[in-house]
């Protein structure tokens, strides 16, 4: 991922490699915005189910790794799911239909 680049937006930011020859997404929660491993979880889980909507979309060959920036239990799912498709709309890794 050190070849791949970087994509921010206000709730989280990504890392992402193009050309591989299959799309993996993985999300990650830092233990500096959530403290307990339980909330970690929760909050990956919730990016999980935000991304699965917009994963049909997502062009193949794209490693992703999705980082959260701010506290997600605070955060409504549906604001979730439009921060996460701003997100991979500015990493340009959604397909134009």
């Amino acid at each position: 991922m050190k070849k791949g680049r970087v994509v921010h937006s206000t709730l989280f930011f990504a890392r992402i490699l193009d050309d591989q020859s299959d799309v993996r997404i993985a999300a990650v929660v830092p233990q500096k915005i959530s403290p307990t491993a339980v909330r970690r979880n929760q909050g990956r889980r919730r990016i999980y189910e935000a991304i699965t909507p917009v994963q049909t979309m997502i062009k193949p060959g794209a490693h992703l790794i999705v980082f959260a920036k701010k506290n997600l239990s605070e955060i409504g799912f549906v604001e979730m799911c439009q921060g996460i498709h701003t997100l991979l709309t500015k990493a340009r890794v959604l397909k134009q239909f």
